[in-house]
């Protein structure tokens, strides 16, 4: 483009496929990376630019529910989402492993689908920890796992082969292009869905997580749902 043709105003162009800025009605068009080049060598440094953000929306309601311990009673959008855990339970030693799991969730718009899935299969991988094995053990003050060695976390033997994200797209007018964050969501609900499970398939009801082998076998004792 020439001096004169940088001088449009920003409503005579447009954003192109594959990372272009063209003038609307013709063909003559520039690169993002011819852009960042002459910002960079020519017109007075490369492009710096920061932003703060708080989310701005509508407070929830006080009459509808009780919000303590937050720095402002507004926390974006609800989010919605759906986990079925299979489960296999030891009877003998309370042992619980994970077979395979469906995960559905409303993530407004996948800008990058492949991406989305991979966070809702890597929060599913960290939730089973915290379902299964995660546990800070505390003695007169002092922790008594406080290395990888102790503490128990999810390995790759650990995972189910089946790990099945479903991504549901409901458009939040809120956020960028449509989307809802999925970053967190994928975690929450895998301690109670594999709980659930192991009460549907033993009888026996755990509320405290995580679920080892001896909350589980001690549970199945209690309620007679095992084979001791």
């Amino acid at each position: 483009m020439s001096c004169r043709e940088a001088r449009l105003r920003v409503q005579d162009l447009e954003l192109g496929d594959g990372g272009v800025v063209g003038v609307k009605g013709t063909d003559k068009k520039v690169s993002f990376f011819e852009i960042s080049l002459r910002a960079h060598y020519g017109l007075g440094g490369p492009i710096i630019g920061e932003h703060a953000f708080v989310y701005d929306g509508e407070p929830f309601d006080p009459k509808r529910c009780t919000m303590t311990g937050f720095a402002f009673s507004n926390l974006g959008v609800h989010m919605f989402g759906a986990q079925v855990v299979e489960v296999e339970v030891d009877e003998d030693t309370g042992q619980v492993v994970a077979t395979a799991a469906w995960l559905a969730h409303d993530v407004g718009r996948a800008i990058n689908p492949q991406a989305v899935e991979g966070q809702i299969q890597g929060g599913f991988v960290q939730g089973l920890g915290y379902a299964l094995w995660e546990e800070l053990i505390w003695d007169t003050g002092r922790l008594s796992n406080p290395t990888m060695m102790d503490y128990k976390i999810s390995g790759t033997l650990d995972v189910p082969l089946a790990i099945e994200p479903i991504i549901v797209e409901e458009r939040e007018g809120s956020g960028p292009f449509g989307a809802k964050g999925i970053g967190e969501p994928g975690i929450v609900a895998v301690a109670p869905a594999i709980a659930n499970a192991v009460a549907a398939a033993t009888g026996a009801r755990i509320r405290q997580i995580p679920l080892t082998s001896e909350r589980v076998f001690r549970a199945l004792a209690e309620t007679g749902s095992g084979n001791r």
